[in-house]
């Protein structure tokens, strides 16, 4: 099977690791990059490798950390890891379990060239909710905002989303960056940035500020009535004009996600002279991006039910039927619910979001629609596919797991 190989392939690649590092030599930093060219494809391993995969992720982890190790093999290792990370439950586990910002934290500052390491732990810190500052990440966040503050234009970028990402709905990071010695400077940088030319650096500066100062002064000068307007045709021309790009499309909606969580935002979003027609283009957004994109579409989806008012709105959008170009009549929702597995490993985060919308257009229609038996005969078909989490896999990834089956059974119960 093709899974043996790959799996094979990255077992291959601690052995040379291990080896380059007992045995120093041109030759065993050779072997190592031609194991990391054979396992490229390694991401696309089936769940039920995880165990193994796992445990040569731990074993890389820990050689990482060896202040021995050569920068050659830190970034060679690095780079495996950034392969592994393209997985929900690998990328989560390479953070909670693993500790990977560990020695990714004292390899940052040493970087000469290439900014793997940065580009690693910009892909490791998207979307994870359980970091809190510690010594480590305090030493992250500290020489990543100085980055900032020191206009490194070229890299610019990929230091915003750094922070952008700790910051994303961390109350504990938000409080400690706002208590750093430099943070009015950082401020006024982040000001700065809303001029820049880079479309993408002005939607994260622009998150940043969202989530460190918008319920105060600052926030509420920055985010007034008269101001959002110009932002949220920023955020959704860029949503639209980049649906189909991962990173434009992912910056847009998370900052339209963390605007909308506060209600005086909510507010002032309904009243968005642009709002039925971006919701009906987000909704069909959602048959046209990629899997990488999707769960972030459908999360901000979630959000807009959220909104007072808009559940409604979004139920109507997301089960009106809609023909294919092969003819077939389909609702987006039953669409997006046709491609979702439960439990999932391998895109975790889209099948919780994907649950989430559902739940909120059951509640919605709840009493007597037409679309009802529909989604029911949908809801069918998911359960038919559930099965308990393999469980040498991992408790990180059981829980997963779990957590998608027990959405699940709520929605059931909300139905029966």
């Amino acid at each position: 099977m093709a899974s043996d190989k790959k799996l094979c392939d990255l077992q291959k690649f601690c052995r040379a690791v291990e080896k380059a590092m007992s045995m120093p030599g041109e030759d065993n930093c050779r072997e190592i990059d031609r194991q990391l060219e054979v396992m490229q494809s390694f991401s696309e391993v089936s769940p039920s490798y995880c165990s193994e995969a796992f445990d040569s992720i731990s074993a890389l982890v820990k050689i990482l950390g060896n202040p021995c190790t050569s920068s050659t093999i830190s970034k060679s290792i690095m780079t495996a890891l950034r392969i592994q990370s393209k997985w929900d439950a690998r990328r989560d586990s390479m953070v909670v379990q693993h500790n990977v910002l560990l020695p990714l934290s004292l390899i940052l500052p040493k970087e000469q060239d290439g900014n793997e390491c940065l580009k690693l732990i910009q892909q490791l810190t998207y979307g994870i909710r359980t970091i809190c500052p510690n010594g480590y990440i305090e030493d992250i966040i500290r020489f990543v905002v100085n980055k900032i503050i020191s206009q490194v234009q070229d890299t610019m970028l990929e230091y915003v989303d750094v922070l952008a990402n700790l910051c994303q709905r961390n109350v504990t990071v938000q409080a400690f960056v706002k208590g750093l010695p430099a943070i009015h400077t950082l401020q006024r940088k982040l000001l700065s940035n809303l001029s820049d030319s880079n479309v993408s650096v002005v939607i994260l500066s622009l998150h940043i500020l969202a989530s460190l100062f918008l319920t105060e002064e600052l926030g509420t000068r920055i985010f007034s009535s008269n101001n959002m307007e110009q932002s949220f045709q920023l955020a959704f021309s860029v949503l639209f004009a980049y649906g189909t790009n991962t990173a434009g499309a992912i910056y847009a909606a998370d900052l339209l996600v963390g605007l909308l969580s506060h209600q005086r935002m909510q507010a002032v979003f309904k009243k968005y002279g642009q709002l039925q027609d971006c919701l009906h283009k987000t909704v069909s957004l959602l048959s046209r991006v990629e899997s990488a994109v999707l769960a972030k579409m459908t999360e901000l989806c979630v959000v807009f039910c959220r909104v007072p008012g808009l559940r409604v709105v979004m139920a109507k959008l997301l089960l009106q039927r809609r023909t294919t170009l092969v003819g077939i009549h389909m609702f987006p929702l039953g669409s997006l619910l046709a491609g979702v597995t439960v439990p999932s490993v391998t895109s975790s985060h889209l099948t919780l979001s994907t649950l989430d919308l559902l739940k909120e257009v059951i509640e919605e229609v709840l009493t007597g629609s037409e679309y009802m038996e529909q989604m029911k005969f949908t809801l069918v078909q998911i359960a038919s596919t559930c099965k308990l989490p393999d469980y040498t896999q991992g408790d990180y990834v059981i829980c997963s797991c779990l957590l998608q089956l027990s959405q699940l059974l709520s929605i059931w119960s909300d139905i029966l």
